[in-house]
């Protein structure tokens, strides 16, 4: 079953992208729509759409899977991941239940695009609820995903670190 997720990066913005339970490996693996081990984003769930009725790669496989799936995707419900509230502050007022699906979708990006990196840095500390524990995280998360349609160029770690701080004081 292919799902509409969107998801919200310090440094690079939000996005919507496609995951799909890996038919190849194991049942817990996910796939991502990606090309050279990176994520691409898509700004606008039009452009997604633009994308997916092209013939670039990996349109055609995504376009098959989606047949498959005869589900429609429904912008409205995309699963949301907003990685801002991992280092925000936002899990100090709150009970913690919402980092869990965050910290799910980080171990499938390291999977998918085979980061080791980030798994060494998750680590033990896959679930905590300290905010400042995910700033390293994010930071080898930004470089996975791609904007389509914008430049492909590296995003300043300090571009990152002041979107990360600026989160921090105007709360989610």
């Amino acid at each position: 079953m292919t799902d509409l997720v969107r998801i919200s990066l310090p440094g690079k913005g939000t996005g919507f992208t496609l995951r799909q339970p890996s038919r190849w490996l194991r049942p817990d693996y996910v796939e991502f729509l990606a090309d050279d081990g990176r994520i691409w984003l898509f700004r606008e769930f039009s452009q997604l759409q633009e994308f997916l009725a092209s013939d670039a790669w990996p349109a055609p496989y995504w376009r098959d899977l989606l047949e498959a799936d005869d589900r429609g995707l429904v912008p409205d419900s995309a699963k949301q991941y907003n990685l801002f509230q991992m280092i925000n502050g936002y899990l100090r007022w709150t009970d913690g239940y919402e980092a869990r699906p965050c910290s799910d979708l980080c171990v499938e990006l390291a999977f998918a695009c085979e980061s080791w990196e980030l798994l060494d840095e998750l680590g033990p500390r896959l679930h905590t609820q300290e905010n400042r524990n995910w700033r390293p995280i994010i930071h080898l998360l930004v470089p996975m995903f791609r904007v389509w349609s914008e430049p492909d160029e590296p995003v300043d770690p300090a571009v990152i670190e002041r979107t990360m701080t600026a989160s921090f004081y105007h709360g989610p």
